[in-house]
């Protein structure tokens, strides 16, 4: 098997960037604030930051780190450019560029502020993800991948987004660095009511926020098993890819990790503190990412009817 370590780790955390700047946004007001900037013009959004956001720094350094990964699966990284050669034809250059484009306004966001912030740099780059999420999942819409020649790479990418995104979306908008007043509690964010206490972020995970996440893992785990039924009925090497993932210990690894644990914490505990937040993100991560290599390690090309 091979599982493309780059490609994993590339998809994983682009999507997860784009899942956590979409919760960011819709935490500070979403579609909402094109009424707010229109009232305001160019000032400040009621509860909306105004200046540097220490937060969303954390998601250019992980798109960063995304772009940077993505590299090593080429043979000649200098070259690279010459992946947005094809843009008419190919969805791998257009992969590039949107990701590129999401990468470049992700940064715009962190140093623009008020109206040009509100009403254009955020809605934008929250489209730029989900397109280019849409894009990396059509390069995977083969024919000659029986397995894969479905929306299923595309719906796996957005549900990626869904479970790595809000936990990372709820430490991105816990914290902002504002000049001259270092670290401070944010606003009460509209996702859930804000309850604080000495060592606990805002109770946004143990809201609305919460149950997002809960039901971003009953998703994953009601359309995985409508995807592996879809397997065992298809063509024989569609067949042979259900046998592979069954037989994976990266399966159920991630099964365990990434569903039932983050699963059981959600329902068990009401209130996250910020060690609880990162462990139900670290979980959720390292389960995207053994579902991710399962994906890419198990698929069985045309022609090939037997397990790998």
């Amino acid at each position: 098997m091979e599982f493309e370590w780059p490609l994993v780790f590339f998809t994983v955390l682009t999507q997860m960037a784009v899942g956590a700047f979409i919760f960011y946004w819709w935490s500070q007001g979403g579609l909402t604030a094109y009424t707010a900037g229109a009232a305001g013009g160019s000032g400040q959004a009621a509860g909306g930051p105004s200046a540097f956001n220490g937060g969303l720094i954390i998601l250019v350094i992980v798109q960063a780190l995304a772009l940077g990964v993505s590299l090593l699966h080429l043979g000649h990284p200098l070259n690279a450019y010459r992946a947005l050669i094809h843009l008419k034809t190919s969805w791998l250059s257009r992969e590039v560029l949107l990701t590129g484009f999401f990468f470049a306004a992700l940064a715009a966001c962190n140093f623009w502020a008020g109206f040009r912030r509100r009403v254009f740099a955020m809605p934008l780059t929250a489209l730029l993800g989900v397109i280019a999420i849409m894009t990396s999942g059509m390069i995977y819409k083969l024919p000659a991948r029986p397995a894969w020649n479905s929306l299923w790479p595309m719906v796996s990418f957005y549900l990626t987004a869904w479970l790595a995104g809000v936990p990372l979306g709820v430490l991105v908008t816990a914290r902002e660095i504002s000049p001259g007043n270092g670290f401070r509690q944010p606003v009460a964010l509209p996702l859930a009511a804000a309850r604080e206490g000495e060592g606990n972020l805002p109770a946004a995970v143990s809201g609305s926020a919460g149950r997002l996440l809960l039901g971003g893992i009953a998703a994953s785990v009601v359309l995985n098993i409508l995807y592996l039924s879809t397997l065992a009925a298809g063509r024989p090497e569609a067949a042979a890819t259900l046998g592979n993932i069954l037989v994976s210990p990266l399966f159920w690894l991630r099964a365990v990790l990434g569903w039932l644990l983050p699963g059981v914490l959600l329902l068990i505990r009401e209130r996250r503190d910020l060690r609880g937040i990162l462990l139900l993100l670290a979980l959720v991560v390292l389960g995207e990412i053994l579902g991710r290599a399962v994906f890419y390690g198990t698929v069985v090309p045309m022609g090939i009817n037997q397990g790998m």
